[in-house]
């Protein structure tokens, strides 16, 4: 039996659709984290998490350089923007790379700062900006894994709407 393993070693990043290829040096779409909170009661002999709904997601850039097109979208701290990340996986085993099959994370949300640099002499200036997701959807050879949007209180895995009971319970 051969031991498959997936690698995804490069991509793109698209602001608004406007590809930013060679100008993003990385790039971090943050983590869809659940919040918890202690469940403790009389009766009980020990404490538990129980989960609460989604904390805040924030991720960050490192762009390579300055670029005005770049700031002219980041600067405004009122305006959405709609980040795609495209890559490609690749499957390996033994007898070699078996296949390759896109992978598309989409982030919506506002750029928190303007960064002005970091400035060392002989050395390329960073510019790193932390990005506020309040959407988000990554995709997988056209299957959308992880959906999840703040303000529409929508968060599904695969398709299947993880709150679908607490909607209707609600009204919401």
């Amino acid at each position: 039996m051969s031991i498959k393993n997936n690698r995804i070693t490069n991509g793109n990043v698209y602001v608004d659709g406007a590809s930013f290829l060679g100008k993003v040096e990385e790039c971090d779409l943050g983590v869809i984290k659940t919040k918890y909170t202690d469940h403790k009661v009389l009766g009980m002999i020990g404490t538990l998490e129980l989960p609460a709904g989604i904390d805040k997601i924030t991720g960050k850039f490192k762009w390579n350089s300055f670029y005005r097109e770049v700031w002219d979208k980041i600067a405004n701290p009122y305006a959405m923007r709609q980040i795609q990340v495209r890559g490609n996986v690749e499957e390996w085993s033994t007898t070699g790379r078996n296949s390759q099959l896109p992978i598309v994370t989409i982030a919506i949300g506002t750029f928190k700062d303007v960064p002005m640099g970091k400035w060392k002499q002989h050395d390329n200036v960073e510019f790193e900006s932390e990005f506020n997701i309040v959407a988000c959807k990554q995709i997988f050879n056209g299957d959308v894994k992880v959906e999840y949007d703040a303000l529409a209180n929508i968060y599904k895995v695969n398709g299947v709407d993880v709150f679908a009971d607490y909607h209707i319970n609600t009204g919401a």
